[in-house]
């Protein structure tokens, strides 16, 4: 064929005209290429991840594929899909159309149409196509300017708020803006900002700002704090341009007072803000370079929260946390209600709060607290009642280990129940050795004691006693020393046990299901109603004194002993007990004695979490609600003098306004100033025999009240006119002091004497002696039979022997109280 050509010239030439302008043509249209294809080549490597292969499709490769790869990072999609419709093509521009579907997971979905802009560009290794994606973030998504990019937020809902079992705000949607900084500019503004957030949180230094922001990754911010919106305020101005700051406003629940409930609440606000945070909402907002948010693109907003009840009383709280507050040693509470199982209240102070949840998750021995699971094992095991004898020396040796009660005090033979009062380490240590080597963990189980629960919002442990491997440790362990470790939520657990007759179910967020990992065991109620006669006793008349004008308190006291770091003897003291429908713990470490002498012991401790403001009064709970505002009851003995000053006061009011003259008031003032003393007395009479007998004082106040009252009125609407107002009002002296006083004359009588000392304050004697002269006093009788028992067995020296030393052992028992 070519020779054919070569005999046509003409021809030959035709041909090579032509095919240099077909090459022509195809080199400047490329059939096989164009801004189709482009475009093609960019989305698919797009939609599959491959930044630097859809970058090369770009008029800027490396800026393309640092920004494909960040705005991805962003958005975090679990897929994404962009599908091509078509393409225009004007000169040496075009713009293809994509439909663009991020799946971000969840159900979310973020999809547009975006009009891909490219133009003709010169061939580049990666790409011959004669055309490249003219790249800017418009590229990515329409209406992205350059310093924007896209990113997936979470839209938490405005949380609920979080009330107390009465409805009272606990923790309430509050406005807060959270302060990063840039870990590569920490030495620029960690002075600035330590010197200025310092004002607000003492803690935040600009050594801590440091040590804070090096201990996170690379590229990551450093949270340095959360502010409320008022505290932010006040230091804005010199936090706001410091560079490499940041700031994120959000809402947060927090409690109106700061540091309410601190431990527990930090432990619980997971759980809380899950249940009252709402349906969390999504975005696809628009960022600037700043990390401000420019827009929002897509998204669902949150759904509503729901408010959330806890269990808590803030007025018990309040109270207990006033009453470890007051203490510089370590100190806590914990306040359960025994027919429902609500935890009421846990408190600690500063002091605890450095070393954690102490009331919910600390491991002390518990000294003779643990004598409530030891007397209820006891009991039954043993055929004993709270009335059998048992003996009480002042110590007692097993297996060659002396083992002492508190200053060696001696009883002798005395009843259960005054040795359990009394905190007898040498009789429960005795007792425990009747017990099987599983009986104490079998008793502790029974009262709530080594049970393990899952409980909504709370970290807790009740406490352990393993089973004995020989008679010292049970021994031990019979008066909470030896091994035994207990929180204070564990003894309030065991004191609402035995309150309530039944196993108690933990609960903190109303609602929820408490789960319990390691259940209770079932206690008996024959023997939990022989075991509460004898907490009450440890109130009136043993080692609890100290709330014996709290109501009707059921408790037993604890002085654990432990080696201190020296070396020395330290102790902790416990309080545990409860009232009506609150039952409670008490714990301060290294408080020493719990004993009836202790002035500064868990006893004065927990005082005021079950004053009247705790909320816990004296009805029982069954009458009113425990934490409500209550009406308080005037203490009986004052009731005379309170309408002794009512009558003067109605005396002084009736003279000012003309009723009374200045000659009769003087004469009525005379006579209510000789009635004062006989009425006191009466006062004082009337108060010894009916002081503990709420109901009896109650009404005793109303009918001198009411009295008072009906005579006021008489006088004023002129009933008693003709009769002379100092005959009125002396009349209703007197009818005050006959009602109140003529049963407690011969009681005042009778206590005319010294007050005979307690047990414990009787050096040289035996614990339930007392004078031969009084065993014959008329309020004594009852007492007579006891008085001549013990009498027999008084201790001739004039004080108690010191505790016998025991052997410097690491097994040595410890002393409790």
């Amino acid at each position: 064929m070519i020779a054919t050509l070569r005999k046509r010239p003409l021809v030959l030439a035709a041909a090579i005209v032509v095919l240099v302008a077909v090459g022509v043509v195809v080199a400047l249209l490329r059939p096989w290429g164009g801004a189709g294809t482009t475009a093609e080549r960019y989305v698919t490597a797009w939609a599959a991840g491959d930044a630097p292969g859809a970058a090369v499709y770009t008029t800027d490769a490396e800026t393309a594929g640092a920004y494909l790869q960040k705005a991805r990072d962003d958005l975090a999609p679990t897929g994404m899909t962009a599908r091509i419709t078509g393409t225009r093509t004007d000169g040496d521009r075009a713009t293809s159309t994509v439909e663009v579907a991020w799946d971000l997971g969840q159900g979310r979905a973020w999809n547009y149409t975006l009009d891909l802009p490219l133009v003709a560009a010169d061939d580049t290794p990666g790409n011959d196509t004669g055309w490249a994606v003219d790249w800017s973030p418009a590229a990515f998504a329409p209406g992205l300017t350059d310093g924007q990019r896209p990113v997936t937020r979470t839209v938490t809902a405005a949380p609920a708020p979080v009330l107390d079992a009465g409805g009272a705000t606990l923790l309430a949607p509050t406005p807060v803006v959270t302060v990063t900084l840039d870990k590569a500019q920490v030495e620029q503004s960690a002075s600035g900002l330590g010197s200025a957030l310092g004002s607000i949180d003492p803690a935040i230094t600009a050594s801590s700002i440091r040590a804070g922001a090096n201990a996170v990754p690379d590229g990551q911010a450093y949270t340095v704090v959360v502010l409320r919106e008022p505290d932010y305020q006040r230091v804005r101005d010199r936090i706001y341009d410091l560079p490499g700051v940041r700031f994120v406003s959000s809402t947060r629940l927090l409690p109106p007072d700061q540091g309410f409930a601190g431990q527990l609440m930090q432990g619980a606000r997971a759980d809380i803000e899950k249940a009252a945070g709402g349906t969390p909402g999504w975005s696809v907002d628009v960022v600037g370079q700043r990390g401000e948010t420019v827009r929002s693109v897509a998204g669902q907003p949150a759904g509503p929260g729901r408010p959330v009840t806890l269990e808590l009383d803030r007025t018990v709280q309040n109270a207990a946390q006033d009453a470890v507050d007051a203490d510089s040693r370590q100190a806590m509470i914990v306040a359960i209600r025994p027919s429902t199982g609500a935890v009421l209240a846990v408190a600690q102070n500063a002091a605890a709060d450095r070393d954690g949840a102490l009331a919910l998750t600390g491991r002390y021995p518990p000294g003779s607290t643990f004598k409530i699971v030891t007397a209820y094992g006891a009991m039954p095991a043993e055929n004993l009642t709270p009335q059998s004898p048992v003996e009480c020396p002042g110590t007692t040796v097993i297996d060659g280990r002396t083992i002492p009660n508190e200053n060696s005090f001696v009883l002798g033979t005395v009843p259960l129940t005054e040795a359990f009062a009394q905190s007898c380490n040498t009789t429960f240590s005795r007792l425990a050795l009747g017990l099987p080597a599983d009986g104490l963990p079998t008793a502790g189980k029974a009262l709530g004691f080594g049970a393990d629960w899952k409980i909504p919002g709370m970290t807790t442990i009740t406490g352990t006693v393993s089973p004995a491997t020989d008679d010292l440790q049970r021994a031990s362990d019979g008066f909470g020393q030896g091994d035994v470790l207990a929180s204070p939520f564990g003894m309030a657990m065991v004191s609402a046990t035995v309150a309530h007759g039944a196993p108690v179910t933990p609960s903190l967020i109303r609602g929820t299901t408490t789960e319990a990992a390691v259940a209770p065991g079932t206690p008996d109620r024959a023997v939990l109603d022989q075991l509460r006669p004898m907490m009450r006793a440890v109130v009136t008349s043993g080692t609890a004194r100290a709330a014996a004008g709290q109501g009707e308190v059921f408790g037993k006291t604890g002085t654990a002993e432990y080696a201190g770091p020296d070396g020395s003897n330290r102790s902790h003291g416990w309080f545990t007990g409860y009232r009506g429908d609150l039952a409670f713990a008490t714990l301060i470490v290294d408080g020493g004695s719990s004993g009836p002498g202790a002035d500064d012991g868990a006893v004065p401790v927990g005082r005021p979490a079950l004053s009247d403001r705790g909320g816990t009064g004296r009805a029982a709970a069954g009458r009113r609600r425990v934490g409500r505002p209550t009406l308080v009851v005037v203490h009986p003995s004052r009731i005379p003098a309170l309408a002794f000053v009512a009558d003067l006061v109605a005396v002084v009011v009736f003279a000012a306004v003309g009723r009374m003259s200045h000659a009769e008031a003087d004469s009525v003032l005379g006579l209510l100033g000789t009635a004062l003393p006989f009425a006191l007395g009466a006062a004082a009479a009337w108060a010894t025999p009916w002081v503990r007998s709420a109901p009896a004082s109650l009404r005793a106040g109303a009918v001198v009240l009411a009295g008072t009252v009906v005579v006021g009125l008489l006088l004023r609407l002129g009933f008693l006119g003709r009769l002379p107002l100092s005959f009125a009002v002396v009349a209703t002296i007197s009818l005050a002091v006959l009602l109140l006083g003529w049963r407690g004359i011969s009681a005042a009588v009778a206590r005319l004497g010294p007050r005979a000392p307690r047990p414990a304050d009787r050096p040289g004697r035996t614990m339930g002696s007392c004078r031969p002269a009084r065993c014959s006093s008329p309020v004594h009788r009852p007492r007579v039979a006891r008085c001549r028992r013990t009498s027999r067995v008084r201790s001739t020296s004039a004080s108690r022997p010191r505790r016998a030393a025991v052997a410097a052992t690491s097994r040595r028992p410890r002393r409790s109280s």
